[in-house]
């Protein structure tokens, strides 16, 4: 499929490259995809229809990832395939940061934030503040224009984010179901999710991912 074609075309360009997987737990990543295209204004169905819908089942594909692990295993040899889990972004920011750096082979470097900035909101300061701490160039150097662009582009999706849930209008109800359409979906992620930890000795199950 498009995942397939995407990694022949990558190894084409970058064949020595080092993959880095970044997974959350299925039905909370499904659940967050349902209710971002709900707030943005993209989606009216119910979860269940819209995990029947086309898109839906792109999505249940992708959460397959035991495969998508094989598919990229094709192309790259698995030490050079790198997972990375929501559920240590959330539990660790820093570690997690810290964790994404090292697979670069770069390390970051703390640095004072300057406490005046007026030209930015207080909720943007606060993620300006925790983005600076992880630059990993000097002014100097030529990388440090993307990695600002980078940093720009986390802060503004971030305060979005906030912003977006301090005044979100009512929504459609959005939960997992237990009915036979999610119990399906459950067991097919357990299968996934143990092969996965087969293949690579991740910790699945204290990261609450169903096995």
């Amino acid at each position: 499929g498009k995942f397939l074609t995407t990694i022949e075309r990558l190894h084409r360009i970058a064949p020595d490259a080092h993959i880095i997987l970044t997974l959350r737990e299925q039905r909370d990543w499904l659940l967050s995809r349902y209710k971002y295209g709900v707030g943005g204004g993209n989606l009216s169905c119910s979860f269940r229809d819209w995990l029947l819908s086309p898109v839906g089942i792109d999505m249940l594909c992708v959460g397959c990832y035991s495969h998508i692990y094989d598919v990229v295993g094709q192309f790259y040899p698995r030490q050079r395939i790198h997972l990375l889990f929501y559920e240590d972004m959330r539990r660790d920011y820093e570690a997690f940061i810290e964790r994404f750096y090292a697979l670069l082979g770069l390390r970051p470097e703390d640095h004072e934030f300057i406490r005046a900035n007026p030209s930015l909101a207080d909720d943007a300061l606060a993620v300006r503040r925790v983005l600076n701490r992880f630059r990993a160039f000097d002014r100097a150097n030529a990388l440090s224009v993307p990695e600002r662009w980078l940093h720009r582009q986390l802060m503004n999706g971030v305060v979005w984010t906030l912003r977006w849930l301090g005044r979100r209008p009512a929504q459609p109800c959005a939960r997992w179901g237990s009915d036979g359409l999610f119990h399906g979906i459950e067991e097919e992620f357990r299968r996934s999710n143990r092969e996965l930890q087969i293949a690579t000795g991740a910790s699945l199950g204290h990261r609450g991912y169903l096995l």
